[in-house]
């Protein structure tokens, strides 16, 4: 008997994930959910895998940005060293192709200090949400808009959010979709969150004490990170100024 009880509870299983996956089908086909990495991320957590996800990808107009500035700055390096126009060119295409990699180091610092940001104002509001009183769906809907009053609808916070809450109206968990998120981001801060509120979920605690402990700690290491980035950022910039000296003397 509690052999046949373990194999209906199985195929009970079954039928659930098999629903939850069709539902999850359903909603990106309706547009309840439009990224693809969101689609890959529930995909594997599903299939009891992990999938790699994360890379950062630069847009074909910021490729071409950062190639040109490559390809600007050697030709000119060249050409005011060597005074050779044909050599100038030749070592420009050189240039293009080490912009690309360059430049996207830039926009990643910078794309992810604005995450920061956006992740520490996301701390208050959802924590002042649990203050009054509303459960995670609740909480997650008015931090939604309250964000949106300050954030376009492409910047990362409201689109993360637009996941999970879409991910919650079509049947998924709450500990899957913040599983997704912290696999999607590259910020530690996420991760800390996603795994403070999943442990709290599991065991029935209190998500509004959970909520008030992330912001308090996380803000103080948010704090620490972005004064660590302003100080290598300084470096740099001074490291910068002192490269482009010996061409501004010639």
């Amino acid at each position: 008997r509690s052999a046949d009880v373990s194999v209906r509870t199985a195929r009970q299983n079954r039928q659930q994930t098999g629903k939850q996956r069709q539902a999850y089908r359903c909603g990106t086909r309706n547009g309840f959910i439009r990224d693809d990495k969101m689609v890959r991320i529930l995909s594997g957590l599903f299939k009891g895998r992990k999938v790699a996800v994360g890379s950062f990808r630069l847009s074909a107009r910021e490729a071409f940005i950062c190639a040109s500035a490559g390809y600007a700055a050697f030709f000119t390096a060249v050409l005011i060293m060597f005074l050779s126009p044909t050599a100038a060119v030749i070592c420009g295409f050189a240039g293009a192709a080490a912009g690309v990699p360059v430049g996207r180091g830039i926009i990643r610092r910078r794309r992810n200090k604005a995450n920061l940001i956006q992740f520490r104002d996301f701390l208050d509001a959802i924590s002042n949400a649990f203050s009054s009183g509303n459960n995670l769906k609740q909480a997650l809907n008015e931090t939604y808009a309250n964000l949106s009053l300050s954030y376009g609808p492409q910047t990362m916070i409201i689109t993360e959010l637009g996941k999970i809450i879409d991910g919650l109206d079509n049947g998924f968990t709450a500990e899957a979709l913040f599983d997704a998120w912290q696999a999607g981001s590259e910020l530690r801060c996420v991760a800390d969150f996603a795994v403070t509120m999943n442990v709290s979920l599991r065991s029935g605690g209190d998500l509004k004490a959970a909520a008030a402990d992330c912001r308090d700690i996380l803000n103080g290491k948010i704090d620490t990170e972005m004064e660590i980035m302003a100080a290598v950022a300084s470096g740099r910039n001074e490291l910068n100024i002192l490269s482009v000296m010996p061409f501004a003397v010639t």
